[in-house]
């Protein structure tokens, strides 16, 4: 920790005054950027802590969906409103596994598996309790070809938010546990980088440098207007620009 001291001479000697804060080696966020850089950042974390609820909503998906695949008889599905992403108000799709049988006749944009919204090189090698024949092996239940180019527009929004799920997870972390790092780790800082698929830019203009002060200013400012709401969306996938 290092700071600045200034003195000033007086009659009675040095007098040492209040430290100043070091900009040189203790950066912050704020004094990084032009306003216009600060302003999409600031857009951008403000849609995601207004529309928090989506984000755990899908982050949670794959759990609950490997639980009640290992609790037979159990059946899963959950309908997702997709309104908090921009262009998708009033619409929903409900994700099932596929041994809720009757969803299967039921092809239309409305509905779809969850297994065919996980990258399959993170599906278990067993997620279902069907075994073949008496022999211990698993059925494979699983969409092996995930070609993103053949899902909707609504499977979409679910397959990358779920996939950067964990990105979304950790600024929300970071910017809830800001005041306490403010006090404990003053100058507590991290690099996030916003994922391409669904952001805008390079890597470099994707990424911003998160001081502690800035989280805890952003945080602040959600909190005082979170009761009022916001229009801010989250961002499509770029890949339906």
């Amino acid at each position: 920790m290092m700071f600045l001291y200034k003195y000033r001479m007086t009659e009675i000697g040095q007098q040492e005054t209040l430290p100043s804060y070091d900009n040189i080696v203790h950066r912050s966020t704020f004094n990084l950027y032009p306003q216009p850089t600060l302003n999409k950042f600031n857009s951008w974390i403000l849609a995601i802590l207004f529309n928090t609820p989506y984000i755990y909503i899908v982050a949670d998906l794959e759990k609950q969906g490997r639980s009640y695949y290992n609790q037979a008889p159990k059946q899963f599905c959950s309908t997702i409103r997709l309104g908090a992403v921009e262009g998708f108000q009033g619409q929903a799709i409900t994700v099932y596994l596929p041994t809720l049988r009757k969803y299967h006749q039921q092809n239309n944009l409305n509905t779809t598996t969850l297994m065919k919204l996980i990258a399959v090189q993170k599906l278990p090698t067993c997620w279902s309790n069907i075994v073949l024949g008496g022999t211990g092996e698993c059925k494979n239940e699983s969409i092996n070809n995930n070609n993103t180019i053949q899902l909707t527009n609504r499977e979409k929004v679910l397959y990358y938010y779920i996939k950067y799920s964990p990105f979304f997870v950790n600024l929300l972390s970071a910017l809830k546990n800001s005041f306490d790092q403010f006090v404990e780790r003053k100058y507590y800082c991290q690099n996030f980088t916003f994922p391409a698929e669904l952001y805008p830019g390079t890597k470099e203009e994707r990424t911003i440098f998160a001081t502690g002060d800035y989280l805890k200013a952003i945080y602040s400012y959600y909190l005082e207007r979170a009761r009022n709401g916001s229009h801010l969306k989250l961002p499509q996938p770029t890949s339906m620009k």
